[in-house]
């Protein structure tokens, strides 16, 4: 079963220049201006009040350890840690923080946590952003599955799995793959792989010493949970883009999910995706600004992100009940 994310290719010139991003003239320059202040108070307030949280799921789950509660609580850790994709992100645009230094130094430590690496992953997000649902560049690009069980198995994060085992081998050999050329710069191939084999050491150094005391501390607070949360952050990134339009309309490619408090913070705003894609250098805090003004233009919004998923899995019911059913005539 195939996994719905495109890989970048070689396109005519000629087509990426027709995609010039569009939709930014909604929100007017002299507020833009003031909204791209940077700084590291609400940066350093976050990451203390969520690294706060994931102390308590962590806290629940030793309570729960030898008990039924224990798979669940680890699905709360593992759900509260893999937000720390949220100020990974910031990190990656330096708009968490006003220090640059201080975005790389929480980026790194983030990517560590939740295994992703922060400076390869920069510039893959770097293309997402310049070519936004263009089909062949856009390296996250999420289409709606062509199937109920394609949604299943993107949203278990199987796929995901697979293409960061492939990733992560090829920054321990330096064998980059034309995947990664497309986006990464030759000058950047030594510091990627660096980053990638210090990760690598620091997890196995953590499981050896967990295995020479006899404990399971590895297995339960990193390997279980890190595992079954991934699923909630496919939820959350698949309903960032699957179903809008592939147009270079950011009032249209993008989607804004209206949601509660609670998955706002966790997700350090990001919730408010398109006002992020409009306007990438405003930091995530000041996101609920720009949308005063994009809010009467955006046209594809979600009303919750039960509501989001409800609508992308009928897409999938029928994209999958089409395909049988061509498959059926031309049998």
């Amino acid at each position: 079963m195939s996994v719905p994310v495109s890989k970048p290719q070689v396109l005519p010139a000629a087509a990426l220049f027709l995609w010039e991003l569009e939709g930014r003239h909604v929100v007017p320059q002299e507020v833009l201006r003031r909204l791209q202040q940077r700084r590291n108070g609400p940066g350093l307030v976050y990451l203390a009040a969520h690294f706060a949280v994931i102390g308590i799921s962590a806290w629940l789950l030793y309570l729960a350890l030898g008990t039924a509660w224990a798979l669940p609580a680890a699905f709360l850790l593992g759900s509260t840690s893999v937000f720390l994709f949220a100020p990974l992100h910031e990190c990656w645009h330096w708009t968490a923080f006003r220090a640059r230094w201080l975005n790389d130094v929480v980026g790194v430590v983030c990517g560590a946590i939740i295994a992703r690496p922060f400076f390869w992953f920069r510039y893959l997000h770097t293309a997402h952003h310049t070519y936004t649902q263009l089909e062949g560049r856009d390296t996250e690009l999420v289409r709606v599955p062509k199937s109920f069980s394609a949604y299943i198995y993107y949203i278990s994060g199987i796929g995901f799995w697979l293409r960061s085992a492939a990733s992560y081998w090829r920054g321990i050999t330096g064998r980059w793959n034309d995947f990664d050329k497309g986006f990464l710069p030759e000058s950047e191939y030594l510091l990627a792989s660096m980053e990638i084999r210090m990760q690598v050491l620091f997890w196995l150094t953590l499981g050896a010493v967990s295995a020479y005391y006899g404990s399971s501390a590895f297995l339960w607070f990193w390997v279980i949970p890190r595992l079954v949360g991934e699923p909630t952050m496919r939820v959350f990134r698949m309903a960032e883009h699957a179903g809008a339009q592939l147009t270079p309309n950011l009032l249209s490619s993008t989607r804004t999910t209206y949601t509660n408090p609670v998955i706002r913070f966790l997700y350090w705003q990001m919730p408010f995706h398109a006002e992020h894609h409009l306007c990438p250098s405003v930091p995530f805090h000041a996101l609920h600004e720009v949308n005063r003004f994009t809010a009467p233009h955006i046209t594809c919004v979600g009303q919750g992100y039960l509501r989001v998923h409800l609508d992308i899995m009928a897409q999938a019911w029928a994209n999958g009940r089409s395909r049988k059913k061509v498959l059926g005539e031309t049998a």
